[in-house]
C-alpha cells in the first residue's frame, strides 16, 4: 500500500496537514505549538491522522527551539525558531514527550497509516530523532 494522499515523505513537514500548521504557526507564533500539543493530548486514545501530523510538526518546532538546532526544518523556519528563548517553552517538554508516545501508540491513526505504507521504518526513525531532541537538555 502506498502513502496517503497529501503525504510526500516521512519527515515532520512532508505532508499537507503539517504545511497548514506551519502557516498557522508563522501567524500565531509558539501558541500554535502549544495548541497542537493540547489537541493531541485531548484526543488521548482517538488521535486522528491530521491532528497527529500537526502534532509531529509542532514537536519538531519545539525540539528545534529547545535545542537551538534547526536542522531538518524548512529554510524559512530555521531563523524563525531562533526568535524564541528555549526557557519560554521548556514547560512544553514533558507534554510533548507524552504526545510523541500517543502519535506512536497503538491507537494512533497516523501510526496505523504508516504501518500499512512504504516507509514505516523511516517514519519511526524520524520520530526517534524528535524524541532525542525533546529529551536533550
Amino acid at each position: 500500500m502506498g502513502r496517503a494522499d497529501g503525504v510526500w515523505g516521512v519527515q515532520p513537514f512532508e505532508n499537507d496537514d503539517a504545511q497548514t500548521f506551519l502557516a498557522e504557526v508563522l501567524e500565531d507564533g509558539p501558541v500554535a505549538i502549544e495548541e497542537a500539543i493540547d489537541v493531541a493530548l485531548d484526543a488521548e486514545d482517538d488521535l486522528q491522522a491530521p491532528e497527529g501530523a500537526r502534532a509531529v510538526a509542532a514537536l519538531a518546532l519545539l525540539g528545534a527551539i529547545l535545542t537551538g538546532n534547526g536542522e531538518g526544518l524548512p529554510a524559512d523556519l530555521r531563523a524563525w525558531v531562533t526568535q524564541f528563548p528555549p526557557e519560554t517553552l521548556e514547560s512544553l517538554r514533558a507534554p510533548a514527550l507524552t504526545v510523541l508516545e500517543l502519535v506512536d501508540g497503538e491507537t494512533s491513526e497516523l501510526r496505523e497509516r504508516w504501518q500499512d505504507a512504504e516507509g514505516y521504518l523511516a517514519w519511526q526513525s524520524s520520530l526517534n530523532t524528535l524524541r532525542a531532541r525533546l529529551t536533550d537538555r
